[in-house]
């Protein structure tokens, strides 16, 4: 059976940890026939490694951050022109506001006591703008801040031990955490027009992170009519439960039903493995191509 994972994240990613290249040796030991590097508001990885005729294939992808009145969602996008010139403004833009956000960030976090330092936090991502899991690691892992009862279900035997600076980012960063910080973003609706605009396919990242199957069908079925053509259905944030309602809503509102692990690296969630934590089926390269006309 041919097997893909379209949703990976590089070292070029604001907080993937392994090299392009090496994400191909990866998915390729892992038998998979193609992978898409879905890195965040970036398709620099395309210049190391061109999308095409690699074994295993690798389409072109991003992961765009965006928003949808108060929630941030993410979405991904496939088959591009990787460096585009609408699609590359638009991303310099969003850079531009991911920088704004961790300086934010980081004042709101020192303002709730927490100790890190600015020398820590560019060390932990290594030359790229700052995210939430991030200023975990950073704060963690500095001694000051090993009394902060706060931080205990990050710490060995915590409820949230097993992936700890993810879990910082999601309790403490996101929509209605102590530490959020809202900047401007491309709105959901407007980033599905620009793919569509460009030859792409946009697919809505993990809904389960913020949508429910539920009652959020009618919202779905809105960036249905905007152009969105795919709902990521297998994913590492969904239990088989929410997997196989949001497989029922895809078929209901003829999306696409995609497959993604969203890995990272070692770091950050280290208990996604390339090729063993959720792959799906090649039909699905197939249908998304079919879904913007491009299929065979």
């Amino acid at each position: 059976m041919e097997l893909v994972d379209l949703h990976l994240h590089s070292s070029v990613s604001s907080d993937g940890e392994v090299p392009p290249a090496e994400l191909l040796q990866l998915a390729s030991a892992a038998g998979l026939c193609a992978v898409s590097i879905t890195d965040h508001d970036t398709t620099e990885a395309y210049l190391q490694t061109p999308p095409g005729g690699s074994n295993p294939e690798l389409i072109c992808g991003v992961e765009m951050t965006t928003r949808l009145g108060e929630r941030t969602v993410h979405l991904l996008g496939y088959f591009m022109d990787p460096f585009e010139e609408r699609l590359v403004e638009e991303l310099s833009r969003l850079d531009s506001a991911k920088r704004k956000q961790a300086k934010l960030r980081a004042e709101r976090l020192r303002q709730l006591g927490f100790v890190f330092t600015d020398s820590d936090v560019a060390r932990y991502a290594r030359g790229k703008v700052p995210v939430g899991p991030i200023f975990g690691m950073a704060i963690i892992n500095n001694p000051a801040n090993d009394r902060d009862a706060r931080l205990l279900p990050y710490r060995e035997g915590g409820e949230r031990a097993e992936q700890p600076y993810y879990y910082f980012d999601k309790d403490f960063l996101q929509e209605g955490k102590p530490a959020y910080c809202h900047v401007e973003r491309i709105s959901t609706t407007g980033a599905i027009e620009l793919l569509r605009e460009i030859g792409g396919a946009p697919v809505l990242a993990h809904p389960g992170e913020k949508f429910d199957p539920s009652k959020d069908a009618g919202l779905i079925a809105e960036l249905k009519e905007h152009g969105m053509v795919g709902l990521e259905v297998w994913s590492t944030y969904h239990d088989g439960a929410m997997q196989n309602a949001f497989f029922n809503l895809a078929r209901r509102l003829d999306l696409v039903a995609s497959a993604g692990s969203d890995f990272h690296g070692p770091g950050i969630k280290p208990n996604i493995r390339i090729g063993v934590n959720v792959v799906g089926k090649y039909k699905i390269v197939e249908e998304l191509l079919q879904a913007i006309g491009r299929g065979g």
